[in-house]
């Protein structure tokens, strides 16, 4: 039963609670649900620990691309789809026909109930929880498996950690790729965003050259104050002569493209021959988020050779096996607090995420203007 039916008063938390094993479950929690073609904030039953899972009180959740999308929200095209009253936010791309129930794949926060196959030594741990089968995030508690979660270092906040997991490990995963597919140079598209601000910072580390592909020239400043050395901008009149060069010198043989469309075209004019170009996101996708890829026998004056495919960091950690997973999520925890760190641009309640000036805000998926969901105190 949805929390719309419920008549309940939402739960105060001090920040001290202590749970034990046999749970915390019973009550009713504050939550995004979308019951319909409304998205809103409401009372729902708390989830219950059983097998291997684990309940986590949320202190923060990031408010990424991928959640946006779930929610018919990606982008200024989306967003005007939809009209927020401060109660909820009706209409969105999908409407009626979109994702029903819970939202939000990654937060920070204290396990406070373990599952009877769960490992015990979680509970009152302070933990970045994430994972590929459910969501739900966006609420006063989250359910996943044990196994999706990691302990926090004790210098990283919450809010540091609010969006723990899935760009990081992106970010990880396109460098492990690169490395071990023995390229020299990397090239990433939409590059001033959150993960692309990551692989500067980390592909310095590894000794892994970078080209980052922007749109806007305050888009090339902001990367060149972070220490980037190659940085084009796609809209330039030059960019495919100054791209190819680029490409040839640094022999850039592998792309991770964010955009779609016409951004993954210009990638595979330009690069070597034998490039591998891997779409992961669909920002040029329009209303309907679908990417948009050419068929690489239809562009003429492509390098022979190259390749394009699609990409997500989902099926890399499935196909990457549990031991590889939970070995990159303590290596993502590790460094939240420094390489690959999340600047945000606003925090906002969890109330607050469906009033008008919030959805203006985070549709527009501005640089710098990620979001971090503060749902509980510390």
């Amino acid at each position: 039963m949805l929390a719309a039916q419920l008549n309940v008063q939402p739960r105060i938390h001090t920040g001290h609670e202590r749970a034990s094993a046999c749970g915390v479950s019973g009550g009713e929690m504050k939550a995004l649900v979308k019951v319909g073609d409304t998205l809103s904030v409401q009372h729902v039953p708390m989830p219950t620990a059983t097998g291997n899972d684990v309940v986590v009180r949320i202190v923060a959740a990031a408010l990424n691309p991928t959640d946006l999308a779930r929610m018919g929200l990606h982008g200024e095209v989306q967003g005007k789809t939809a009209a927020a009253d401060g109660k909820g936010i009706k209409g969105g791309f999908f409407g009626a026909k979109g994702q029903q129930g819970a939202f939000g794949g990654e937060g920070a926060g204290v396990v406070v109930e373990v599952g009877p196959e769960a490992d015990k030594t979680l509970l009152g741990k302070r933990v970045a929880a994430w994972s590929l089968m459910t969501q739900g995030s966006y609420a006063e508690y989250y359910k996943v498996p044990g196994d999706w979660t990691v302990e926090l270092p004790p210098n990283v906040s919450f809010q540091q950690a609010a969006g723990p997991m899935i760009n990081p490990i992106t970010a990880l995963a396109m460098v492990d790729i690169a490395k071990a597919g023995g390229h020299q140079c990397m090239v990433h598209t939409a590059a001033a965003s959150q993960l692309g601000q990551m692989l500067v910072r980390l592909c310095k580390n590894a000794k892994l050259e970078l080209i980052n592909v922007v749109r806007k020239p305050e888009q090339v400043n902001i990367l060149m104050e972070q220490g980037a050395q190659n940085v084009l901008n796609i809209n330039d009149v030059s960019f495919r002569k100054d791209f190819a060069k680029l490409t040839q010198a640094t022999q850039a043989t592998i792309a991770f493209d964010a955009v779609g469309g016409d951004s993954t075209t210009a990638l595979m004019l330009g690069m070597p021959v034998g490039a591998r170009v891997l779409v992961y996101g669909s920002l040029a996708g329009g209303a309907g988020g679908e990417v948009k890829v050419p068929k690489a026998g239809q562009l003429l004056g492509m390098i022979p050779g190259t390749s394009v495919e699609g990409w997500n960091y989902g099926a890399w950690m499935i196909a990457s096996g549990p031991a590889k997973r939970y070995s990159t999520q303590q290596r993502a925890a590790s460094m939240l607090g420094d390489v690959l760190a999340t600047k945000f641009g606003r925090t906002c309640s969890l109330e607050e995420l469906v009033k008008p000036d919030t959805l203006e805000y985070y549709s527009k998926l501005s640089t710098n203007s990620k979001v971090a969901v503060m749902i509980s105190a510390e």
